[in-house]
């Protein structure tokens, strides 16, 4: 998850395809005949099958005006925005014997809230390909 200037969060084209890509490859490997090649491409001479956009907040026009609107700009304050929409999660690893936490390990992770949605837009350059893409999402979200 990244944030922009306004502290509204979205998630990059590049990570949710790449996040495709890793779950078409795990599908490939239990069996299901998936393109992946022609599907994300291939190094240097193959381009992707889709495009797929940012994952943006749905009202995200709406959400920018109203922060430049406002006057009092500590309340629009970004890291204020974005705690409205994520929060962060610490975890680290406990020593089993000593229960204390081990050295190094502690890691801190933003997280969006259940309550946020996105809209974003992909399109496909072939009917087969779209048809690909969207069995395999029906396969993940069936297995996830």
């Amino acid at each position: 998850m990244c944030y922009d200037d306004y502290g509204l969060p979205y998630l990059p084209a590049k990570r949710l395809k790449g996040c495709l890509r890793e779950a078409a490859q795990e599908l490939r490997d239990w069996g299901v005949d998936i393109p992946i090649e022609e599907l994300f491409g291939a190094k240097r001479n193959r381009p992707a099958g889709f495009t797929l956009s940012d994952g943006r907040l749905e009202d995200y026009a709406q959400s920018v005006a109203a922060i430049r609107q406002e006057k009092d700009r500590s309340l629009v304050h970004p890291q204020k925005v974005l705690a409205e929409y994520s929060y962060t999660r610490m975890q680290t690893r406990i020593d089993g014997e000593s229960g204390t936490a081990l050295e190094d390990t502690l890691r801190i992770t933003r997280v969006l809230k259940k309550v946020w949605s996105s809209s974003r837009t992909w399109s496909c350059k072939r009917r087969n390909i779209e048809t690909a893409l969207h069995s395999a999402a029906v396969r993940c979200a069936v297995w996830g």
